[in-house]
């Protein structure tokens, strides 16, 4: 702090050996209310970085996801190869890990949220959801069903339409739910394009099939399925940033 006020060296030669490492980046290190700043992320002193790490991966988020999340908030030397470490040593990512079996086709990115959503059913732990995915910004709605039956899936669709609007293109898979004369109905009567992936190829269905499987490992890996969902993250933002133009969580101000 003190240099960061009075200013730096030109060299490193009466630095502290801890010190060094930010002399390249003094340009960039400000003070603010007694906070000290690296562009706009803070700077964490070693005695919290600890925390701070875990903080980073709660959720259990991949190497990538904890690295965009310390992005848009803390800073320190280092930081980027510590993420690595935390994750690669956590225990719980461990065993959930696992190599995709098959690859997912994207689809085109829309212009707006809820343009295009895709759909799909999956089972954990003993329930059955109806999982929905907004193409645009990732965002995700999970519903617990009574049943499989068309009506039910209808009924928990209507409830996130009724939220977010109706979208234009809904893809889902050619589960039985999707190919009845009451979804074709229901599909006419709200006026959006049912579009079914490939019978021989359902991982066509790309963006449902990748958030489904990205959904199911995050609630593998947190006993609060709550937890989870708030540590989906997508494209270096949180799905609530793209959709709602707010982040869903932020890690200085969530209580414990």
């Amino acid at each position: 702090m003190t240099l960061a006020l009075g200013g730096w060296p030109s060299d490193e030669t009466h630095l502290d050996e801890p010190v060094k490492p930010y002399l390249g980046l003094r340009g960039e290190i400000t003070m603010a209310d007694g906070l000290l700043l690296k562009g706009d992320r803070l700077v964490i002193p070693p005695i919290l970085r600890t925390e701070i790490l875990e903080k980073l991966h709660e959720g259990h988020l991949g190497i990538a996801k904890c690295r965009e999340r310390a992005k848009s908030s803390v800073w320190w030397h280092d930081l980027s190869s510590q993420i690595k470490d935390v994750v690669n040593f956590c225990h719980i990512c461990a065993e959930a890990r696992k190599d995709s079996a098959e690859p997912l086709i994207p689809t085109p990115l829309p212009t707006r949220p809820w343009q295009r959503a895709g759909t799909d059913l999956f089972h954990f732990k003993g329930k059955t959801y109806l999982f929905v995915v907004d193409y645009f910004s990732r965002f995700v709605e999970i519903a617990k069903l009574s049943s499989t039956s068309s009506e039910d899936v209808i009924v928990h669709l209507n409830s996130i339409f009724s939220r977010h609007g109706i979208p234009d293109v809904l893809i889902s898979d050619n589960g039985p739910q999707y190919a009845t004369e009451v979804f074709v109905r229901f599909a006419k009567e709200f006026g959006f394009q049912h579009v079914t992936s490939s019978p021989r190829y359902a991982q066509s269905n790309g963006e449902a099939e990748r958030a489904v499987q990205t959904i199911k490992n995050l609630l593998r890996k947190n006993k609060d399925p709550y937890v989870a969902l708030m540590s989906y993250c997508a494209n270096g933002y949180s799905p609530a940033e793209l959709c709602m133009g707010r982040q869903k969580m932020a890690l200085s101000n969530r209580s414990e």
